[in-house]
């Protein structure tokens, strides 16, 4: 099963559409570094091959922000870039836990998707199953 998720945001009269390629078939998929910052996963930010599974991150992402109605990486970022870097592949996940907190069986999806270890990561279907699952 390939689905392919487009998010479109508008801000200040701006639109972004997301991929989040789930309609790529195989196993590895890259090696680059390629994408949009606050929305990559550890391997991304590494360079490391990742898979489908760097995706769910990215859902994770999509879905707090979905949530919380901003970005979830609001707080500056006083280093830039390697900062925000340093804090994901440090395993570093945003909190779930703010004023008008998410349910707490939303909190548990998203935090798997944001597992440090792509390999622990539900698959696109588990997501979607336990998002239909909450009341």
């Amino acid at each position: 099963m390939f689905i392919c998720l487009h998010v479109l945001q508008v801000k200040d009269g701006e639109a972004k559409l997301f991929d989040l390629r789930f309609s790529r078939k195989g196993k590895v998929l890259t090696e680059t570094l390629e994408g949009t910052l606050p929305y990559m996963s550890p391997e991304m930010l590494s360079c490391e091959k990742y898979t489908r599974k760097t995706d769910i991150f990215s859902l994770g992402i999509c879905l707090w922000e979905l949530w919380y109605g901003r970005p979830v990486y609001s707080k500056p970022f006083n280093h830039g870039p390697a900062e925000l870097i340093k804090s994901v592949t440090g395993g570093q996940k945003p909190s779930c836990d703010r004023p008008n907190a998410m349910p707490p069986a939303l909190q548990a999806i998203i935090s798997e998707c944001w597992e440090l270890d792509h390999n622990k990561r539900p698959e696109s279907f588990q997501v979607a199953i336990h998002i239909g699952e909450i009341d």
